[in-house]
């Protein structure tokens, strides 16, 4: 996305994220040599840029440090005319700066250091004094000289060892000297020991500590030449004090950005030098391209469903609210995209209310706080709109009561007047309605509610716009009656409720008053008294607690500046904790869930992508499979020439433009040129022209920028094709005798529809047709042998029956009989018999066993033999035998990889090889051979051929990218 400018352009000035999600700018300098005192603040949650009081000096060079009070430290730098010794503090609060105490010494370009401690160590820096050190302690406002390193250095790095001990490497003297020699600063002895140097001299370079320990330097700059970039890369091993090369970037770079993810790979960013991102391995040694950063998420929802598997809903990646969706498979360790939500949201709730159904309510979008709900069914994997609540909320709570409503409590609108509430309400999901409560005695956002065992909801804490909280308060359902309850010993907001086995609850840490809390305490029913507990081993909020099978307390991550990977578990027989496995890196406003194995997952928080699970029997974190290596609801085209075409499609964060071409002579994949638009769930028809049409689609907005375009083999080009008037999903498109394509129904985010519209390729022009009878998608369009097209089921507003003919020649539709179940997300095979089957698909509830078959001479509807296994969103392809191939697809909730074979002449099911790995919304094409190709739904990357001579299957060779997918076009033998 692009970001609005900064109303001063400049360089050489600091950028820091604020807890509060804003970022403050400070000084700098222009191009031509201006200094700036003057500062800015972006408002992520209105995307602008806020002018905000100037510093007491002009300063360029020099650092800020976010304190454990949440006051940034800006430290030296130089006015252009003096080297500075000054400090400031801003006070986001109260938007202010004050003058903080002056360092014992003048210097810019430095390197200052928070540590675990809450003192700001300041190493180095380019003044007559270059290689002293000082302490600051902010409790005192006083700066204390501590040892100095062994040199004068700046642009050097300092890295936080395991051990508690900084690492500083290389950097340049004030006659621009670079250095390769390292240094360690002990700061419990206050000792500095030289240890070995780098193979390389270098300045303005990235040092990264991994989980092994060692330290990873990639790039900077040499020699007698600030813009004598490096390419080269080295790694310091502590334990033997050694460093070894190793491989080199692509291109040289320095003040680059270096990210370690939870693969344990390294991802190089931006800099002087080369503006391409690349990913190295430390395992292989080798460095890869990559084009995009990583998705990252927090303030999100993470869910279990009754199946295993776990929603993730929305949240914030550093500048948007988000609507994109994934689930997480527990059982094959994967991740599967889900459709968008219709509203991008995040610090909003999602609770489960039956197998199968999530709602999700309010939350922050776009500018303000939203009123708006809506709910997601697993099975037909859509989103519905429902009531929205009385008030635009976020940071509420939302609790699922036993009589299946979902009570909602405070929170509050963040607008230009933050409002916050002590109102409540209710869902009531069968009549789809809101009712008010009683209020809360206190408003109250950033609280905890909590269903007790008597049926009474119990809230803690919490934040009213002014003070954080200690009170707590009683919820009875049956009385709509809110009552006073005992204050905790400590006001707190962010914290952790869990109700343990015992009936007692526990209360971890949380954020009072700009400070990080350790404290717990611990909620007795018979003395109604709240008792403190002891502390955790780190102070923490914004982390999670999650009561295991055993009846102990896992808490993950949190934020207090440092220890945001660390993991603590509470016994409440000892009232001990004891420190666990960390996790593999930092997280915060993350999400944990337990799953029925026992185990955890965490999903989310700060950078991270990709989730991990934690095994409590044996300690151990392991990273859950990549969130980014499958596509959906792409198209699969055979092709003139018997090749495949595999358009678009989306995988779990990303809607792809991409498409590749199956050889089947060759068993191997080819890139072809992208699509203009990316898209997925759209139609790729094949035109008797051998081009290809594509229809439709959702991208990452919820619908195409571009309606339609038709793709020519011959010339590898896609060309833009206009004039469609509506955006939608879930549509069909039938190719006619005439040539011409019929597209009906769909969906927008607002919408179902009836329309249809006819598309002529040789005046490539869209024309209207007459409307169907009902509104529908995710139905089925046949062409007949009377060159009349049976539309069959569907959904709109739920699952349908109805049937409908359009006859081409008189341009109308007639109602037909009815199916006798209600069906979508089926498939409809017209049989060489000329009637047509109906396998499978889902009623709204479940997946279906039942199959039917009409007549196309009587007009009428027959039941045909039920499938071995339930099953939607599968493939069904007609056999040159005949027969019917039915592969994959979903199970309530289970993802399949059997496969069985239909024999019309006997009416009866086989059961044949099973594929690999299990696929769902995949996509199935006959080849010229008799073979079948199908390709995605699974989170291996690999298609596979079925040979129904052999009844076995083979893996394609060389896949380009993994596919999940659901046939859209009906498929036929060249």
């Amino acid at each position: 996305m692009v970001l609005p400018s900064l109303s001063t352009p400049r360089h050489e000035h600091t950028a820091t994220l604020l807890s509060s999600g804003h970022v403050l700018v400070t000084g700098g300098q222009t191009t031509s040599d201006n200094i700036y005192s003057s500062c800015e603040l972006y408002d992520s949650s209105y995307k602008i840029w806020k002018a905000i009081p100037d510093m007491s000096s002009k300063r360029s060079q020099h650092t800020a440090v976010l304190l454990k009070s949440e006051k940034v430290l800006v430290i030296g730098g130089h006015d252009h005319d003096n080297i500075l010794a000054s400090c400031e503090m801003y006070d986001r609060s109260s938007n202010t700066w004050t003058l903080a105490a002056n360092m014992t010494s003048s210097r810019m370009s430095h390197a200052a250091t928070l540590l675990s401690s809450g003192h700001v160590l300041v190493i180095g820096g380019g003044s007559e004094n270059d290689s002293t050190c000082e302490m600051y302690d902010p409790a005192s406002d006083t700066w204390t000289p501590v040892a100095s390193m062994s040199r004068g250095r700046s642009f050097h790095t300092v890295t936080l060892l395991s051990d508690g001990k900084l690492l500083i490497t290389g950097g340049f003297s004030k006659t621009h000297k670079y250095w390769s020699d390292c240094e360690v600063y002990d700061p419990r002895s206050d000792k500095w020991t030289s240890i070995a140097s780098m193979t390389t001299a270098r300045a303005a370079h990235t040092a990264t500590l991994l989980p092994s320990g060692k330290v990873f330097v990639t790039g900077g700059t040499a020699g007698d030449s600030m813009f004598q970039a490096l390419s080269s890369c080295e790694m310091y091993d502590p334990l033997s004090n050694t460093w070894v090369p190793v491989a080199e970037m692509s291109a040289p770079r320095f003040q680059h950005v270096v990210t370690l993810l939870p693969s344990g790979k390294i991802l190089v960013t931006g800099g002087l030098g080369n503006p391409l991102s690349e990913l190295y391995d430390p395992v292989f040694n080798t460095w890869s391209p990559t084009a995009n950063f990583p998705i990252f998420v927090l303030q999100h929802t993470a869910t279990l469903l009754s199946s295993e598997k776990v929603l993730v809903a929305g949240g914030f990646d550093g500048w948007d609210s988000l609507s994109i969706c994934a689930i997480y498979n527990t059982p094959l360790n994967t991740w599967i995209p889900a459709m968008d939500m219709l509203v991008p949201r995040s610090q909003h709730t999602a609770t489960l209310l039956s197998p199968g159904n999530v709602l999700v309510t309010g939350g922050y979008s776009m500018i303000s706080c939203t009123a708006r709900c809506e709910i997601y069914n697993t099975l037909s994997n859509m989103w519905t709109e429902v009531a929205d609540m009385s008030k635009s909320r976020c940071q509420h709570t939302a609790t699922l009561l036993p009589s299946g409503h979902v009570l909602v409590i405070g929170g509050f609108n963040r607008d230009l007047n933050d409002e916050y509430f002590s109102n409540c309400e209710m869902y009531n999901a069968l009549s789809n309605t809101w009712t008010s409560l009683a209020n809360m005695a206190s408003s109250r956002s950033q609280h905890t509610a909590i269903l007790l065992y008597s049926g009474k909801i119990l809230v803690t804490g919490g934040f009213d716009g002014n003070d954080y909280l200690s009170s707590c308060e009683m919820y009875d359902p049956k009385s709509d009656v809110w009552t006073s309850f005992a204050n905790m010993t400590k006001a707190r907001s962010q914290h952790t409720t869990t109700l343990l086995s015992s009936g007692e609850i526990l209360v971890t840490g949380g954020f009072n008053n700009g400070y990080y809390m350790e404290d717990c305490e611990l909620y007795s029913p018979s003395s109604n008294m709240w008792i403190p507990v002891m502390n955790m081993s780190f102070p923490r909020y914004r982390h999670t607690a999650t009561l295991l099978s055993s009846g102990h307390v896992l808490v993950t991550g949190g934020d207090n500046h440092d220890n945001f990977s660390t993991c603590e578990i509470y016994d409440p027989l000892s009232k001990r904790w004891t420190l666990v496995s960390n996790m593999s890196l930092s997280r915060i406003q993350h999400r944990a869930v337990l799953l029925s194995s026992g185990k955890v997952l965490t999903t989310g928080g700060n950078t991270l992508p990709i989730g991990e699970l934690y095994d409590p029997l044996s300690n151990t974190w392991t990273s859950v499979d990549k969130t980014n290596s499958e596509r959906f609801q792409q198209t699969a085209t055979v092709l003139l020439s018997g090749d495949v075409l595999i358009a678009g499609g989306s995988n779990v964060w990303n809607r792809l433009s991409s498409c590749e071409v199956y050889n089947s002579s060759l068993n191997l994949w080819t890139r072809v040129a992208n699509m203009a638009s990316s898209r997925f769930q759209h139609t790729a028809t094949l035109l008797s022209s051998g081009k290809v049409l594509v229809v439709g689609g959702a991208d990452t907005f919820n619908l195409s920028s571009s309606p339609c375009e038709i793709f020519d083999p011959q010339s590898n080009t896609w060309t833009p094709l206009f004039g469609l008037s509506n955006e939608f999903t879930g549509h069909t498109a039938t190719l006619l005798p005439s040539g011409k394509v019929l597209v009906t129904g769909g969906i927008d985010p607002f919408e179902h529809f009836r329309t249809c519209q006819l598309f002529d390729p040789q005046h490539m022009k869209w024309t209207k047709a007459a409307d169907m009878l009902s509104n529908r998608f995710q139905h089925t369009a046949t062409l007949l042998p009377n060159e009349q097209v049976l539309i069959v089921g569907g959904y709109a507003e739920r699952a349908l029956s109805s049937c409908e003919m359009y006859k081409i020649s008189s341009n109308t539709s007639t109602k037909v009989a009815d199916m006798s179940t209600a069906r979508f997300q089926h498939t409809a095979t017209l049989l060489s018999s000329k009637q047509m089957l109906i396998i499978g698909g889902a009623d709204g509830n479940k997946s279906l066993l039942n199959n039917e078959m009409y007549n196309v001479s009587s007009g009428t509807w027959s039941s045909a033999a039920k499938m071995l296994f339930a099953r939607a969103g599968h493939t069904a392809t007609l056999l040159l035998t005949g027969k019917v191939l039915v592969t994959g697809g979903i199970n309530n909730g289970d993802y399949l990889s059997g496969c069985e074979l239909y024999d019309p002449s006997s009416d009866k099911w086989s059961v044949v090889a099973s594929m690999s790995s299990p696929r769902v919304y995949h996509t199935a094409a006959l080849l010229s051979s008799g073979k079948v190709l199908v390709a995605g739904g699974s989170s291996l990357p690999l298609g596979e051929v079925y040979d129904p001579s052999s009844n076995t299957w083979s893996p394609v060779v060389n896949p380009s990218i993994a596919h999940v997918a659901q046939a859209d076009t009906l498929l036929s033998s060249v």
